[in-house]
């Protein structure tokens, strides 16, 4: 299913692959790499869900921008209106996805803990792996995310 939406792809992979450089840090740019073989098993569960999550998030965004398109709304001001009523995350802003985003990124970091010789970035896991495998889908749904729904405590831990 294609999902009803306007947001600049490039920008919305710009923000995301950077914004936890921010947060934490990084003494330099991480180049996407293959990681552990535990990381590409949790890879695998992770596109798994997303199959039953993006179908939950872009049934119900959509019905909400066609339901305005009905009474002859234009899709741009459909999907506009749409955000304003729904929140600025557009079709991420789904409990799921937000709920999906969370666990992957808290389990891609257990992970990172099990092979410090494999770490890989949680925002490349989240996002570039499947900019990588091809999956538009996908990164159109995360693209629309303002940030990541991710925090740190107060002992320095992702939350």
């Amino acid at each position: 299913m294609t999902l009803l939406v306007n947001h600049n792809i490039q920008n919305g992979t710009y923000r995301l692959l950077r914004a936890p450089l921010d947060v934490r840090g990084r003494a330099e740019e991480t180049v996407p790499g293959t990681g552990s073989v535990g990381h590409r098993a949790l890879f695998a569960a992770y596109l798994r869900d997303l199959i039953d999550v993006f179908a939950q998030a872009s049934e119900t965004w959509n019905a909400s921008v066609e339901e305005r398109m009905e009474i002859g709304v234009p899709v741009d001001k459909a999907i506009l209106q749409t955000i304003e009523a729904k929140g600025v995350a557009g079709p991420a802003g789904h409990p799921k996805v937000v709920w999906l985003v969370r666990k992957y990124w808290l389990a891609c970091e257990e992970e990172n803990r099990r092979s410090p010789t494999s770490v890989v970035p949680h925002e490349v896991f989240l996002l570039e792996w499947l900019i990588q495998s091809g999956c538009q889908d996908y990164v159109i749904l995360l693209t629309a995310m303002p940030y990541w729904p991710i925090g740190i405590d107060e002992n320095g831990n992702w939350c």
